[in-house]
């Protein structure tokens, strides 16, 4: 699978979560419906969780990335470690990351 695939795969199963089995075409013998305070009301918790659990999740790829970055420095500053690195023609890497391993803590 390639990204596009996943990515459409990923809103498809998040719409269905949010929206429930119903969620697609409409049968035509179903009216409009109308919009209630509850419903309201529900749809505003639904949409609070979710950000909230996307927060949540920011925070934690927050706190990976630091420990990530920080381990990371250790490494670079170890000569042994470049060293073995060099010989194995893997000394290159991207930029942020290199800004990033100069970094002082």
């Amino acid at each position: 699978m390639n990204q596009k695939t996943l990515t459409a795969f990923k809103r498809i199963v998040e719409q269905r979560r949010y929206l429930g089995k119903k969620y697609g075409p409409r049968h035509q013998n179903d009216g409009p419906r109308r919009t209630s305070a509850d419903s309201l009301v529900m749809a505003y918790r639904q949409e609070t969780q979710r950000q909230k659990l996307m927060v949540k999740k920011a925070k934690i790829c927050e706190a990976r990335l630091l420990s990530t970055s920080a381990a990371f420095r250790v490494l670079v500053r170890d000569e042994d470690y470049v060293n073995l690195l060099r010989a194995e023609k893997m000394d290159t890497m991207p930029k942020f990351l290199a800004e990033r391993a100069r970094e002082v803590a």
